[in-house]
């Protein structure tokens, strides 16, 4: 066994320890695998995850739930699924953008990250956010979360792809933003629409994409820059030779390893793989920059320009809002 791998062991089985400690456990649903038309890459459909033994859980046995929000539904979500009326009979506008957000392991929908982004996003214009809870299959332990980022993620293609169906101009406006595991589900979601549209979304946002079980994937089992049209990468706790909960790899289009790619300041313990969300948060409109400079392009955050390509190694204010110190007002 490597260095890196028996790290990785070591802190995957310390991850679990802590999180089982705390009352996060989760049990397997109960639930037939799927295997009808509906969902029909169910769990019988998946391959084992990448090279371990085990299988995504039934999409349907988690209780995924994906909750509407848009200019005129600010604070009360209202909640939507593939293949029904729903969309229909919600706020749902097809002509705007539309953002999905997607917490990580242990998470919910209530995650602080998913409040913060869709207010400051609705404040600056009319859009439609979905915020995905899939608390239930990101609660057990963690390699069985791993694998169900791929059942979740063929749910929120297939519900993309019936968005699709109400407006043909549609794809390359969807931008995906995950944290952590919900980096990848982004991913998995970005494979199906392709798989069944062979369409490309627009963006994906990996915010401190998780490591531990994907650093050594081949793409076809982590977010891969080829999941959608421009991925953007933002590496916080990504620490050499393993160890920490981000990616090391270069995953995106464009990867920002911020302040070196770990160790953010005036960190400790998990507060740089956290710290990823906050700054895509103050990148929207803490750091008052004009973003459409040709200088400021390659800026991380929610306004990178999407011809930005390569490795970036920003460092940042050592305290709020964390401004990058390469922004030329």
């Amino acid at each position: 066994m490597s260095l890196t791998r028996f790290t990785t062991v070591l802190f995957v089985t310390f991850l679990n320890i802590v999180l089982f400690g705390m009352g996060v456990r989760g049990s397997e649903p109960n639930c037939k695998f799927c295997n009808g038309t509906e969902l029909p890459k169910g769990d019988v459909c998946f391959s084992n995850f990448a090279n371990s033994s085990v299988k995504p859980w039934c999409p349907t046995g988690m209780d995924v739930k994906f909750y509407l929000y848009t200019g005129q539904n600010v604070n009360e979500a209202q909640m939507i699924q593939a293949y029904d009326d729903s969309l229909k009979h919600s706020n749902y506008n097809p002509h705007l953008p539309v953002k999905i957000l997607i917490h990580g392991y242990g998470g919910s929908s209530s995650h602080p990250m998913n409040e913060r982004i869709k207010n400051s996003l609705l404040e600056k214009s009319d859009m439609n956010i979905i915020v995905v809870d899939w608390a239930i299959g990101a609660a057990p332990e963690y390699i069985q979360a791993c694998a169900n980022t791929m059942s979740v993620g063929v749910m929120i293609g297939q519900l993309i792809t019936t968005m699709y169906c109400f407006h043909g101009d549609f794809y390359q406006r969807v931008h995906c933003i995950g944290y952590s595991l919900g980096a990848h589900v982004c991913g998995f979601a970005g494979k199906e629409v392709h798989r069944l549209k062979t369409s490309l979304i627009g963006r994906i946002t990996g915010l401190d994409t998780a490591g531990p079980e994907f650093e050594d994937n081949q793409e076809s089992y982590r977010l891969d820059k080829t999941d959608a049209r421009f991925v953007d990468a933002i590496h916080t706790d990504a620490v050499p030779g393993g160890g920490g909960w981000g990616i090391l790899k270069a995953i995106g289009h464009v990867d920002f390893y911020v302040n070196g790619g770990y160790n953010q300041p005036r960190c400790r313990g998990f507060c740089s793989h956290r710290r990823s969300y906050w700054y895509y948060i103050y990148s929207i409109d803490e750091w008052n920059y004009d973003h459409t400079a040709e200088r400021n392009r390659c800026i991380m955050g929610y306004h990178v320009d999407n011809s930005c390509r390569g490795d970036h190694y920003p460092q940042t204010q050592s305290s709020f809002p964390y401004r990058p110190l390469n922004i030329t007002d």
